[in-house]
């Protein structure tokens, strides 16, 4: 697995249009790399499209990127090579994989009973609720929240799938990162 990373910067955040733009920017920069471009023309390329408000249709047009019926996008005819995108306000991530593969980042948020409530299995939720660290129950609620946006986008299923109904606390298959702002998580599943 491929993962490319860009950060709005210290005391930083991005907007949502700037979210927008670098997500794509950050998997097309990844794309080029992987396809072992030169490091000038990527960063000639990189530049031209940060110029642009949106430069997601001419990423999709040069890889031949559609969306499914669930709008999850893809690449046409390739299927040896998958992607997929996240963004909040501190980062944006791309990743690519030779296996389906789903990709969060979420700007961390503190314990919340009723959203926890409703995104856990009652495993989780117990689980969950036997830390004693309000802080640390926080930043598992986060990475909960990640590995079941990771699953449900490398499935396809989309954000309308029912966070409650995927059991993630002891399923395999994540590369995680978690700090003080954001909490990462990429899932790949060899299908």
């Amino acid at each position: 697995m491929h993962l490319y990373l860009t950060f709005a910067g210290p005391e930083k955040t991005f907007t949502p249009k700037e979210q927008h733009r670098m997500v794509w920017i950050s998997l097309l920069r990844l794309l080029e790399e992987y396809a072992g471009n030169d490091q000038k023309g990527v960063e000639l390329c990189t530049k031209k499209l940060l110029e642009m408000d949106d430069p997601a249709p001419s990423i999709s047009e040069k890889w031949g990127i559609v969306h499914e019926k669930k709008g999850k996008p893809v690449f046409a005819g390739k299927g040896d090579m998958f992607f997929n995108l996240s963004h909040c306000a501190y980062c944006t991530a791309a990743a690519v994989h030779d296996a389906p593969v789903g990709v969060d980042v979420e700007r961390n948020f503190k314990w919340n009973r009723p959203l926890a409530k409703r995104i856990s299995t009652p495993e989780e939720l117990a689980y969950l609720e036997q830390i004693q660290d309000e802080e640390k129950r926080g930043l598992e609620l986060n990475r909960l929240w990640c590995r079941k946006e990771s699953v449900i986008k490398c499935s396809g299923e989309g954000l309308g799938a029912e966070l409650s109904s995927v059991p993630v606390l002891h399923m395999p298959g994540f590369r995680e990162y978690q700090d003080r702002q954001i909490t990462l998580c990429t899932y790949a599943n060899a299908t």
